[in-house]
């Protein structure tokens, strides 16, 4: 969601300049929404960012762009709430651990296991502090390489 505003804020702003001239002049020619067409887009709650591991990998990445800026995906490590802002699919045949697993840690992101393929965690922020990159999070709390038993929930 985020990436999307950054892109279209410019071309909004570019269109309202173009037509503000007919709306002050009273030159434009309103038009009816279809109603038909219409939907309403209930204003999100924070529950509906819990990221659920038994999902797939790419619904999971999906989620977490449209949760960014807001109210950011997140999930559980230990009973701490951690918010995941950018992810990437590595994978979408099924994992072979439990959905939430860490599989992996790599220069480039976590390894997780989810309910059809591994997601690579990116981009992630624990309680109170500032994003960082999955790794340092994943250095500092002390994971190796493969680390043993670590889950998300």
């Amino acid at each position: 969601a985020k990436t999307l505003h950054d892109k279209l804020a410019p071309l909004g702003a570019k269109a309202l300049l173009e037509s503000l001239p007919a709306i002050i002049n009273q030159s434009y020619q309103p038009e009816p929404q279809d109603e038909s067409q219409a939907c309403y887009a209930h204003k999100l709650k924070k529950s509906e960012a819990l990221i659920d591991w038994n999902e797939s990998a790419v619904q999971i990445e999906r989620n977490i762009r449209a949760f960014n800026p807001w109210p950011v995906a997140q999930t559980t490590l230990n009973g701490e709430t951690v918010r995941i802002w950018q992810a990437s699919v590595m994978a979408d045949d099924p994992a072979t651990a439990k959905p939430g697993t860490v599989l992996a840690v790599s220069p480039d992101g976590v390894l997780v296991a989810t309910g059809a393929g591994v997601l690579s965690l990116q981009t992630v922020q624990r309680a109170g502090k500032k994003p960082m990159p999955a790794p340092d999070f994943a250095h500092g709390l002390g994971w190796g390489r493969h680390p043993q038993g670590a889950c998300f929930e």
